[in-house]
């Protein structure tokens, strides 16, 4: 394992990942950026940070990326 993609610095994922040589704890804006430029970007760049006081992630701008799909729930029962 390379990585942990958290939202939030408490988890014992977190803790885990930073506590193993050459595992990194990043955002999940690291992995869309990895994505977008199509390349490893710096993990340094993208560290897991603490909630916002009340329990709620920051504000990001929109990316004007779509969202992911939905799956239908009927698709996945077999009819």
């Amino acid at each position: 394992m390379t990585h942990v993609v958290s939202n939030s610095l408490g988890t014992d994922k977190v803790r885990w990942a930073k506590a193993q040589p050459g595992v990194h704890a990043v955002s999940l804006e690291w992995l869309t950026a990895c994505a977008q430029q199509w390349r490893r970007c710096d993990e340094a760049a993208h560290p897991v940070v603490e909630k916002a006081a009340g329990g709620k992630q920051p504000e990001v701008e929109p990316s004007g990326q779509l969202p992911p799909p939905q799956l239908d729930a009927a698709a996945g029962s077999g009819r």
